[in-house]
């Protein structure tokens, strides 16, 4: 292999986000406002498969159409005893996992299985997706890159806490690239990123729904799709008529 000191790459290791927003030490009604200041790793590490795997297998199991108490006990003793360790479980704890059962594919058994863990372990977690908690940036500079500056002048500017766009800065400013000049031509119809409606296909289906309101700042490529053809002239022309590029600006 090429030693690190002749390789002309440089390396960023980040996330777009963090998952999950994890807290180590959750506070629980039962603890009466008295805080814990501990967590007990031996309850995740008594399980033997993980929640999705278990949620999974009663899916499967229940689809048998087995008898009330017999669900009952299979989830009591299989799902929850064995396979994840808990000794300690409540009749009211299983019957809410036999009660959300195989629905919406397990998703919601799966969660509350993932609660009964959490809530002995004093585990917290703020959702399911994103969060907004930092993550770690590593980064490899190679020497060819540093020559225009030093390279203890460029390290620095990725140290401590910023913003994730910053990133994209120092990129650009690393590969010399002229960002205003593309944007430009970008905001102002003249230039398209696509070559036809149907490679944007991919990057706008379903945008509305996961993000709530991307529809008005591509109003052309959502409205008109199926009046684009395969030049990306015409996309271009429509995208300056219907004046998309000054709908993108006020947005950012």
């Amino acid at each position: 292999a090429r030693p690190p000191s002749l390789s002309p790459s440089s390396l960023a290791s980040t996330s777009d986000h963090e998952c999950g927003g994890l807290t180590l030490g959750l506070e629980r009604p039962e603890d009466k406002g008295t805080a814990a200041y501990l967590w007990y790793p031996d309850v995740v590490l008594a399980a033997k498969h993980s929640t999705e795997f278990l949620a999974a297998q009663y899916v499967k199991y229940v689809a048998g159409a087995p008898a009330a108490s017999d669900a009952f006990s299979y989830m009591k003793n299989t799902i929850i005893t064995q396979g994840l360790g808990i000794t300690d479980v409540s009749d009211a704890e299983v019957q809410r996992a036999v009660d959300l059962g195989p629905s919406n594919s397990g998703l919601p058994l799966t969660i509350w299985l993932s609660n009964l863990m959490n809530w002995r372990a004093h585990l917290g977690w703020s959702t399911t997706g994103h969060s907004g908690v930092d993550v770690n940036l590593y980064t490899y500079i190679a020497s060819k890159w540093t020559q225009r500056r030093p390279v203890t002048d460029r390290i620095g500017q990725l140290a401590g806490n910023f913003e994730n766009t910053k990133l994209g800065v120092f990129t650009a400013d690393l590969l010399g690239l002229d960002l205003q000049t593309i944007t430009n031509k970008l905001n102002n119809g003249s230039y398209s990123w696509s070559q036809s409606h149907q490679d944007l296909k991919p990057f706008t289906t379903g945008l509305d729904k996961y993000h709530g309101g991307v529809a008005h700042v591509i109003p052309t490529i959502l409205s008109r799709r199926s009046a684009l053809d395969n030049s990306p002239e015409e996309v271009g022309r429509l995208i300056k008529r219907d004046g998309m590029h000054r709908n993108v600006r006020q947005e950012l």
